[in-house]
């Protein structure tokens, strides 16, 4: 196996693959990338296990040569290495010769080699890129906004593995896509034609590394399976395993009536709510508690530390519907929840003092917050 190709696209397709391939990995053929040279691409694979992703350098791409000289073959080469050793080699073209099953010479001109151990590519594991499943096309920005509006309220931590992803959930012409922690909800819906019910949860890593790999396509095909999710981009396919586990049934969570309602600038919002949020921002406090008391004639938000000392700020412009209503919550999740709309004005929706609430965008009912009250005394 042999080739010279352009540097730049050499460095841009391992870049691609191999940011998800680990530098340490409990089976050392994943700390690998694999290098396979057809008749048309060079085709460039990594893995760390659960999540894969396969992208190809076609020969010429707008009448460009990319690839040339070549010698069809197969190698598996160190990731990190690879990528670190091209990244630095000056020159618009890069010589790649595999001398044998274990080392490749990566040269520029006369002016750098490097022989490189490698390893037999039939050494590696056998991943999964077939097209099976139900078949769902999107809007490549539809992607981007579910990743960006809903991944946040995703779980950190594994105690139940399963919120640790998004749910996705299609029937009719409807695919809801939903994220939550316990104490927070995002949910977005999307328009699409379903050709079958579904419902999976994939891996919010896996949704955050697909608006990562979106460049110019205007569309995106998913495929949907009981195992695996797929997703093709323009040149490059993205698959990832499952998690496992139930997901919560969160149909009946999200309430319908209000009796109190809160309309404002989401611009004003956040920066009332930060600056209220001073004390415990600049210590970098985490999980702080704000207080919102809420009347027809004004809306305050009150925070207190211990340690610094405490805060009154009032909205400026707003709508307020209803009686009077104090409540709590926590900065961050409010912060996160409002941000992540992308509107320039809000709702926030109240049943009670102690009962869930709900943030929307006062023109896109699409997209739902749902935030759950701090008991404070």
């Amino acid at each position: 196996m042999k080739f010279k190709i352009n540097k730049n696209e050499f460095l841009k397709g391992l870049l691609q693959v191999g940011k998800i391939i680990p530098i340490k990995h409990t089976n050392p053929i994943f700390v690998n990338i694999k290098l396979e040279l057809t008749t048309d691409s060079l085709i460039l694979t990594g893995s760390n296990g659960d999540l894969s992703i396969t992208t190809s350098i076609p020969f010429f791409r707008n009448n460009q040569e990319i690839i040339r000289d070549v010698q069809l073959g197969s190698i598996l080469a160190n990731s990190d290495i690879l990528c670190n050793i091209v990244k630095r080699l000056d020159g618009e073209e890069i010589a790649f010769d595999v001398l044998d099953d274990n080392e490749a010479r990566i040269e520029v001109d006369d002016k750098a080699s490097f022989n490189l151990h490698c390893i037999d590519a039939n050494e590696y594991a056998d991943l999964d890129f077939s097209f099976k499943g139900v078949k769902i096309i999107l809007d490549a920005s539809e992607i981007a906004n579910v990743v960006s509006q809903v991944s946040f309220a995703a779980s950190i931590k594994n105690v139940k593995p399963v919120l640790t992803g998004v749910n996705i959930e299609g029937s009719g012409s409807k695919i809801n896509f939903v994220a939550t922690d316990s104490a927070r909800l995002a949910k977005k819906e999307v328009e699409a034609e379903i050709s079958e019910v579904f419902n999976t949860t994939v891996p919010v890593r896996t949704f955050q590394e697909i608006a990562r790999s979106i460049t110019d396509e205007d569309k995106i095909t998913l495929y949907i399976n009981d195992r695996r999710i797929l997703v093709e981009l323009k040149d490059t396919i993205i698959s990832s395993v499952l998690l496992p586990g139930t997901y919560p049934n969160v149909k009946n969570i999200i309430p319908k009536n209000f009796l109190y309602t809160l309309e404002v600038d989401a611009n004003d919002l956040i920066k009332t709510i930060e600056t209220a949020n001073v004390f415990s921002a600049s210590t970098g406090e985490k999980g702080a508690t704000i207080r919102c008391y809420m009347s027809q004639e004004n809306v305050v938000f009150r925070c207190s530390s211990d340690q610094n000392g405490n805060s009154s700020v009032m909205l400026n412009l707003f709508k307020y519907t209803g009686e009077r209503l104090e409540i709590s919550f926590k900065c961050e999740y409010v912060l996160s929840a409002v941000k992540a709309l992308k509107t320039s004005e809000v709702l926030l929706c109240f049943q009670g003092e102690m009962k869930p609430f709900v943030i929307i965008g006062k023109n896109d009912p699409s997209v739902i917050q749902l935030l759950t009250p701090v008991k404070t005394h």
